[in-house]
């Protein structure tokens, strides 16, 4: 199979998870089908082969999260995004806040690129941090501080105590993270 019909298979076939992986690190919902896009070029661009779908699309996944990056940084846009929310009653018990709360993908929208892109891969993608850092180019130490400072804004946002890797399966309805 060439790289022609490797790109096209995944598109046919996985272009609707892509949008949705790509929903998730963008800071804009509505930029994600310009990400999967840019990605793809930069992907297939030149002509590769991967060994199976699975390689090409994890390949793909890692050119969504760069490029967003890099987007966030020509823009100058890593201040956060103001976002028009209702105010969440913390005094209220957990079932109130759960549906007082923003939604995670708002949440996620009010993180940082480094933030955003460690969190949605060690808790949705379920990499180790050590895999994550060599995804991301960085750091160990780096990528568990942006963990760290993503999950403490995420818990704010969402009336939650912490996020702990076992809920990494809620994401993507997989199960516990990895180490």
């Amino acid at each position: 199979m060439g790289w022609q019909d490797e790109a096209t298979q995944l598109l046919t076939e996985r272009y609707g998870a892509l949008v949705g992986y790509a929903r998730l690190v963008c800071a804009d919902p509505s930029e994600a089908e310009d990400a999967v896009q840019e990605a793809m070029i930069a992907v297939f661009g030149r002509a590769r082969t991967f060994p199976n779908l699975r390689a090409a699309e994890g390949y793909v996944k890692r050119a969504i999260v760069t490029r967003t990056i890099d987007r966030a940084r020509s823009r100058k846009r890593e201040s956060e995004r103001t976002l028009l929310m209702r105010e969440i009653d913390l005094s209220a018990g957990p079932e109130q806040r759960a549906v007082d709360s923003v939604s995670v993908a708002e949440a996620l929208q009010t993180l940082s690129p480094r933030e955003r892109a460690c969190i949605v891969l060690r808790y949705v993608e379920q990499l180790t941090t050590a895999e994550t850092a060599h995804e991301l180019g960085l750091g160990e130490g780096s990528v568990k501080r942006y963990v760290h400072d993503g999950s403490k804004k995420l818990s704010t946002l969402l009336g939650v105590e912490a996020m702990p890797p076992e809920w990494s399966g809620i994401a993507t309805g997989g199960g516990v993270g990895r180490g």
